[in-house]
């Protein structure tokens, strides 16, 4: 009897494993500050598929690359669309794809807010975004325009990220709006610009980044470098909630055929349940934007509310030593 019963039982165990999806593991890879969010929401994800969320093998053009060749990646993750790729590997690699038949969706998943920071002894701490256009465009070129307090001899070190980088791509349009001037003299920054800022010399300079690199950088939690209030500006119409008016979507990128187990997983991200991990780690939430996934039964206007109060908290709770 009991070896019957343990034969039925291995029986079962057999027919479970056979049953058993064989592509029940989901390989998510991409830009680095587009995986912060997944990484947070996978913390509460229930699923019998296993998740990988993978750092140091990918960045967002050879994730990229491995989704174009089906190639241990279900969802890669950009900061850029799918029509600003530039990466010739990449297109190339879509392109073979594409002739194979294969078709590519982008899925905005959450918001990357891209403020601007100076130095903490500096006394401006906020400004029009018509004044930062001025700033980064040559119009004004000291602080005194700014703060009449300010000696009119102490000029404005404006730095920006490479111009290949996606936030300078979302600063170019949104703050410098077209081409900027010969004559700014842009200082080029290393990855860390507030480490930059928070150097002395930089009393009087001016960068910008990603929320989550400012408010994850030693410098700011040592409290060395300041994050800029932008006020009076009109709501923009084209890009994300724009709640905060410099600010990108990350988007998703899947196949046409993904695995059911993968479009789940982007599924659960897009949720609105799963949408509040993004404040955990510096970012916006879609909801109340036209990307907002639902479920929350918020209408539009408190949602864009909620969304409003976002940047200010985010910005007060900054993490001390």
């Amino acid at each position: 009897m009991k070896r019957a019963l343990k034969a039925v039982i291995l029986l079962f165990i057999a027919i479970a494993a056979l049953s058993a999806p064989a592509d029940a593991h989901v390989y998510v890879a991409g830009s680095d500050v587009a995986q912060w969010f997944p990484k947070a929401a996978l913390k509460a994800y229930e699923s019998s598929a296993d998740v990988t969320i993978n750092k140091s093998k990918y960045n967002k053009n050879t994730a990229i690359i491995a989704l174009a060749q089906n190639d241990s990646c279900d969802i890669a993750l950009s900061t850029w669309q799918l029509s600003e790729l530039d990466n010739e590997e990449v297109l190339r690699a879509l392109s073979d794809a594409e002739a194979a038949g294969v078709l590519f969706s982008q899925t905005p998943f959450v918001i990357d807010a891209i403020p601007p920071i100076v130095h903490r002894d500096n006394p401006v701490k906020k400004m029009t975004l018509d004044q930062l256009h001025g700033i980064y465009t040559g119009k004004i070129t000291n602080w005194h325009e700014l703060d009449e307090s300010i000696s009119p001899d102490i000029p404005i070190d404006v730095y920006s990220t490479s111009e290949s980088d996606g936030k300078y791509i979302i600063w170019k349009d949104l703050v410098i709006k077209g081409n900027a001037s010969d004559d700014v003299g842009y200082g080029r920054a290393p990855k860390d610009m507030s480490a930059l800022i928070a150097r002395d010399e930089n009393k009087w300079a001016i960068g910008f980044d990603s929320m989550y690199y400012i408010m994850e950088s030693e410098a700011y939690r040592a409290g060395s470098v300041d994050i800029v209030a932008l006020t009076n500006y009109e709501r923009l119409k084209e890009g994300p909630s724009r709640e905060y008016p410099v600010s990108r979507y990350l988007y998703a990128i899947t196949r046409n055929d993904v695995s059911a187990e993968a479009q789940k997983f982007l599924d659960y991200l897009l949720d609105s349940q799963t949408q509040k991990y993004a404040e955990a780690v510096h970012q916006i939430p879609l909801t109340g934007t036209a990307h907002d996934g639902g479920g929350s039964g918020c209408s539009a206007a408190p949602c864009g509310a909620a969304l409003a109060a976002v940047i200010p908290l985010i910005i007060l709770r900054r993490k001390k030593k």
